[in-house]
């Protein structure tokens, strides 16, 4: 793995021309088939994957196989509302820190 430190956003076109502007390296997908190949294609180039909800959630086998690794960190994008992306980003601290300090007090 490369020693990259850019930090990836997956998704549709429209979701992720804000984060290419802001500086994020972008991967567009238009399917759940390309949005695997694009996780692939980013892990090679960076240290942070931010996914689009919609391909968090179809994508569960291929997300978890970075979960042991150190680099890089997938990341779902939290919806609002909670959705999968908030579930992952929980499921993430709670890893992190040892217990759910954040949001034991939500459902």
């Amino acid at each position: 793995m490369s020693e990259n430190r850019k930090i990836g956003v997956i998704g549709r076109r429209g979701d992720v021309l804000t984060f290419q502007a802001a500086g994020f390296a972008t991967y567009q997908a238009e399917s759940m088939q390309e949005a695997a190949g694009m996780l692939r294609k980013a892990a090679e180039e960076c240290a942070i994957i931010f996914l689009t909800p919609e391909y968090a959630a179809g994508l569960p086998e291929d997300i978890a196989r970075y979960d042991t690794m150190l680099t890089p960190a997938v990341i779902a994008l939290p919806e609002k509302g909670g959705g999968v992306g908030m579930a992952m980003l929980r499921q993430a601290a709670e890893r992190a820190i040892g217990a759910d300090i954040l949001f034991r007090d939500e459902p």
